[in-house]
């Protein structure tokens, strides 16, 4: 058997164009662990972006604590990508790291901020929400609109508040995400009240947002204002009207989507029988169902449709139009 190649010939294959190469060098230094870690951080500080995105990526898999801090300079990097690949690589170390993201996310630097915002969610850590509500009052939009992205997603204490008032934020990406997060976390009548004025807001991001959150958390109260959506021109919104109002589920909304059918092109169509079997129960919709079921651009949706509904009459009508 051959020695095994030398730790620096092995770093020197990172970054260079030959694929298979670079690929058969990392998961050999991925197989030399702690012994490759300092060779790694090393080349964290080289010039070319491919070279310290795979050092990071390898020193990830390795997950030794030493590459915290190294890896944490990297959130400083000019490259999106480069930054992203320190922060994956922070998160495979796991909870000893969570300490620098959360330095990083105080830092009161945009470019550091933002990177730490984003990927804190994802340590799961509920615990943190102080440092996230102060990132609100950055004056960056996108460091305080990765703050309310991670508030929603970690649902931490005292978090519909601050997203309250971030959904009137001046930034349209920070109430967009401001209204996913809500979504996300609360049914109290503030907070859908909150959404409802959203649906109306001047960016139609902010709008498609509070119409998607006002669907997840089934909001009856929503109805009128997405009825009003479906007679709307804005393809996008008028689905994800569609989508939210099957989530809601309630009857009511049956004969404003089969008048949508009856006007809409395939793709609306579909939506919409997918839609009517979530709310299922009403007499009318197998009527729709069947005949999207006959037709060639909607069939595959009604048979999808039939299958939510799950009834005796839903089973053999899936036999029929399945033969």
């Amino acid at each position: 058997m051959s020695d095994p190649e030398p730790i620096d010939e092995l770093t020197d294959k990172l970054g260079i164009d030959d694929t298979d190469t670079r690929r058969e060098a990392r998961w050999e230094l991925v197989d030399r662990g702690e012994n490759a870690v300092e060779p790694l951080i090393e080349e964290l500080e080289a010039d070319d972006l491919k070279t310290k995105k795979d050092a990071a990526w390898v020193l990830g898999k390795v997950e030794d604590p030493r590459a915290i801090e190294p890896l944490v300079e990297l959130f400083g990097d000019d490259s999106v990508s480069v930054r992203k690949k320190a922060a994956r690589a922070l998160l495979k170390i796991g909870e000893e790291a969570l300490p620098a993201m959360v330095e990083q996310a105080r830092s009161g630097d945009p470019r550091r901020q933002k990177i730490a915002l984003w990927f804190l969610p994802d340590f799961e850590d509920d615990s943190i929400g102080d440092v996230l509500f102060e990132a609100l009052d950055s004056e960056d939009p996108l460091v305080r609109r990765n703050a309310v992205r991670a508030i929603g997603l970690l649902d931490v204490d005292d978090a519909v508040d601050h997203l309250l008032d971030a959904i009137k934020d001046d930034d349209w990406r920070v109430r967009q995400w401001a209204a996913y997060s809500l979504g996300l976390i609360s049914r109290k009548t503030g907070a859908t009240r909150a959404l409802l004025r959203a649906v109306n807001d001047e960016s139609v991001h902010v709008q498609y947002a509070a119409i998607v959150a006002l669907g997840d958390n089934g909001r009856k109260s929503a109805l009128s204002r997405l009825f009003t959506k479906l007679r709307g021109d804005d393809m996008i919104l008028k689905v994800a009207a569609v989508k939210a109002l099957g989530n809601i589920g309630s009857r009511k909304a049956v004969k404003p989507l089969i008048e949508l059918y009856e006007s809409g092109d395939d793709y609306i169509r579909s939506e919409v029988v997918m839609a009517l079997g979530r709310i299922g129960g009403a007499r009318e919709i197998y009527d729709i169902l069947v005949d999207a079921a006959e037709s060639e651009g909607v069939h595959d949706a009604a048979i999808h449709a039939l299958g939510l509904l799950d009834t005796k009459r839903a089973r053999k009508l899936i036999e029929k139009f399945d033969e």
